[in-house]
C-alpha cells in the first residue's frame, strides 16, 4: 500500500482502489493472527487504513475495502430440567443471522462508511427465467 500503490496511482488515472479482503493477510500471518499480538495487528490495521485514506485524498479516488464476516457461535442451549444432551450436540451453534467482522473493533474505527451485503436464498418466485 505504501510503496507500489502510490506509484501506480501517479502513473495512471485510477478512480477506484478495491482491496479484497483486508482480513486475508491478517489471518494468514501467524505473527499477526495470534491473539497475543492483537495490539500489533491493530497498529498495522490503523496504518493501512490511514495510508488508504491519504491515497484516496491525494489522488482523488475512492477506496473500497472488503472485510470477511463470520457467523456468531453460541454455546448450545442446555436442556430444561437437567436433561442429557446427546453426544455430538455439545459444540457451538450458529444461529445463522448474527455476524461478526473478522477484524473486530480496531478496524471498525477505521472505516468511514459501512455497507453490509448478504446473499439471499433463491426461492422459485425469485428465480430469473433462463
Amino acid at each position: 500500500v505504501t510503496r507500489r500503490l502510490p506509484v501506480l496511482l501517479a502513473r495512471h488515472s485510477i478512480g477506484l482502489i478495491a482491496v479484497d479482503s483486508v482480513a486475508a493477510p491478517m489471518r494468514g500471518d501467524d505473527l499477526l493472527s495470534a491473539a497475543a499480538h492483537a495490539s500489533e495487528r491493530a497498529g498495522v490495521l490503523m496504518q493501512t487504513a490511514a495510508s488508504l485514506k491519504l491515497l484516496a485524498h491525494d489522488f482523488d479516488c475512492a477506496v473500497v475495502v472488503t472485510n470477511q464476516a463470520s457467523d456468531v457461535f453460541h454455546p448450545p442451549a442446555q436442556p430444561q430440567g437437567g436433561g442429557v444432551v446427546e453426544a455430538g450436540a455439545g459444540g457451538p451453534v450458529s444461529l445463522g443471522g448474527e455476524k461478526v467482522a473478522a477484524l473486530g473493533l480496531a478496524w471498525s474505527h477505521c472505516v468511514n462508511s459501512r455497507l453490509f451485503l448478504s446473499r439471499m436464498r433463491s426461492t422459485p418466485a425469485h428465480r430469473h427465467p433462463q
